[in-house]
């Protein structure tokens, strides 16, 4: 009963939060770095990684730790989206597990590619706690040549 509110509460802010873009405006699609909320205005937390990344990037790992006795929720598939402004979206992908390798062949033309991550877990048990985090991954790109991987990592601590 708990999950199918909140995917209901879900999909009435997906529908309301459909405005008209201006020019110049962040695009619609994508959540913008320089707020504290995504595109649906759920709460999002905004990671600056300082090291660059290749434009040719070749592959995502991520490394999601969950806290002890949490695990994904079933019915809502965790998800990373890799995207710019100027390419759009890159790539996306489900997480089954908290540890992922995805292969992927994109040339980012952009000074910058985001990673946004959407997690969805619970504590085990019958009246486990479900609990939402986003993260959007903000990095720079080096276009000076060659492939390589794309790394991120995520520590979830126990909030409850």
């Amino acid at each position: 009963m708990r999950v199918k509110f909140w995917v209901f509460s879900l999909l009435v802010v997906f529908l309301t939060s459909a405005v008209q873009a201006k020019p110049g405006d962040w695009p619609n699609e994508f959540p913008d770095p320089a707020k504290k909320v995504d595109q649906y205005g759920m709460p999002m937390e905004t990671i600056r990684v300082s090291q660059a990344v290749s434009g040719h990037i070749t592959g995502l790992n991520i490394q999601v730790s969950l806290p002890p006795n949490y695990q994904f929720l079933s019915e809502a598939k965790p998800f990373v989206r890799l995207f710019s402004p100027e390419d759009g979206e890159i790539a996306k992908f489900e997480l089954e597990e908290p540890v992922g390798h995805f292969s992927l062949n994109a040339q980012v033309s952009s000074a910058r590619v985001f990673a946004e991550v959407g997690l969805f877990y619970c504590r085990q048990g019958a009246l486990g706690l479900c609990l939402i985090k986003k993260l959007l991954y903000d990095i720079p790109v080096s276009q000076t040549g060659g492939s390589e991987n794309l790394n991120l990592g995520y520590i979830i601590q126990e909030e409850y």
